[in-house]
């Protein structure tokens, strides 16, 4: 929609944002905020839930992860 906005994030969660493939990612995410939370703060969560998705992932390749869900 062309609405501009400025969010300060630390500078790990801008190169992890960068190394992500998905180039919509963050227009994404953005636009998936709760309203209960702010635009930052929804970001940063998102970012750690993607790198524990990701590196999940990577283990289970491996073949040496057992996962427990409680």
């Amino acid at each position: 929609d062309g609405h501009r906005t400025t969010i300060a994030l630390e500078p790990i969660y801008w190169t992890a944002i960068e190394n992500n493939q998905d180039s919509d990612w963050l227009y994404d995410c953005i636009n998936s905020k709760p309203d209960t939370t702010t635009r930052a703060s929804w970001i940063r969560q998102q970012v750690v839930n993607e790198l524990l998705s990701n590196a999940m992932s990577g283990l289970r390749k491996l073949g040496g992860i057992t996962v427990i869900n409680y």
